[in-house]
Formats: C-alpha cells, structure tokens, sequence
C-alpha cells in the first residue's frame, strides 16, 4: 500500500499539529520534511513539510483535516 500527501504545511510544528489531531481520530501517518538529517532545522522551509498517510486513510484524513480548518 503507497503512501500520499494530504497537506503541505510552511512549518513543522502546523503538521504536528495536525498529525497529532489525526492521530485521535485512529488515523495514522508521518511528518516528512528535509531538514538535513537534523543539521539544519530550518531547511524544510523552502521545500515544505507534507502530512503522509496511507493511501487507504487519505479520504478521512482528508476530511478531517478540512473539517478542523
């Protein structure tokens, strides 16, 4: 099963922040960002940071997200 994106956030902590709230629900995923493997926490910011979750999931996380604004 793949795994997709289902936001993009400008900072870190936003998508914590809505995998955490994910999370509650039952809906598992990961924060990916390139930060440098850690040298540089910063670096993520020119790229973004994608909420992942499975393929199977992305609808109601989609949804949960939308609904939670």
């Amino acid at each position: 099963m793949a795994e997709v994106t289902v936001a993009v956030y400008g900072f870190r902590d936003e998508a914590e922040i809505s995998l955490a709230h994910l999370a509650s629900l039952g809906i598992s995923g990961r924060v990916a960002a390139d930060d440098e493997g850690g040298l540089n926490p910063g670096f993520f910011s020119d790229y973004s940071v994608r909420l992942v979750v499975m393929e199977a999931d992305a609808a109601a996380a989609r949804s949960a997200l939308a609904e939670s604004g």
